[in-house]
């Protein structure tokens, strides 16, 4: 496959999980992803990541879903690119290989000034009100990331044997940070002072409970 046809492939995709998510957005009344704003920069320029290029025309890649900003604005969401291993190297099931790619969406401020443009001016876009070469500009952007799982651990033992190194952690008073420690003390002590009352609350609600039984409820008389 030659750069043009996995460019060309890529946007599609791309574009393709944008509106799916979009419409699910539309299911839950949430706004809208603008996919054209997304993908504009990228179809610009895609091709200067070359070793991303490379690795999707050579493997199979695998889109994941699209993972929404959680930044309150400072990025427009992020992609997740996984790149599947060739059927020779991984035999019996599909697998991936312990890389992948992050492809974020950003914004790139272009402060040029507040706009004054007027129809007579050169250039001037009816649609949009406004000349677009000298007037503040909010530009789309992206960026991508490689990421490699240099190895995966898991803890080797039981839970027994985590308490055991827990008792040992917490024993070694250089592993305990003093604020953090009243902190724990604190949450205890009001943890403590909540039960207490609510044992207490319970206690007093069983006796009254015993009062009326022996004597009835009680009434005022006047």
């Amino acid at each position: 496959m030659n750069l043009s046809s996995t460019k060309e492939n890529f946007i599609r995709n791309l574009i393709n999980e944008l509106n799916s998510e979009n419409k699910n957005r539309i299911n839950n009344n949430k706004e809208l992803i603008d996919v054209c704003y997304i993908i504009s920069v990228i179809d610009q320029q895609i091709e200067n990541c070359k070793e991303f290029i490379d690795d999707i025309t050579t493997h199979t890649y695998h889109i994941e879903s699209y993972d929404q900003d959680y930044s309150e604005g400072y990025t427009n969401g992020r992609i997740k690119i996984l790149i599947e291993k060739p059927n020779n190297e991984n035999e019996y099931a599909i697998g991936y290989y312990n890389y992948f790619y992050y492809m974020e969406f950003l914004y790139d401020e272009r402060p040029l000034g507040y706009c004054d443009c007027e129809y007579e001016d050169e250039g001037y876009n009816e649609k949009y009100e406004c000349c677009g070469y000298s007037c503040n500009f909010t530009a789309p952007s992206f960026r991508i990331e490689k990421i490699t799982d240099l190895n995966y651990c898991t803890w080797n033992g039981s839970e027994s044997d985590y308490w055991e190194y827990k008792e040992k952690f917490e024993s070694n008073r250089q592993n305990n940070n003093k604020e953090v420690e009243k902190y724990k003390l604190e949450q205890k002590k009001q943890d403590l002072i909540y039960r207490i009352k609510e044992l207490q609350d319970e206690l007093d609600e069983l006796e009254n409970e015993e009062i009326i039984k022996e004597f009835g409820s009680l009434k005022l008389v006047k």
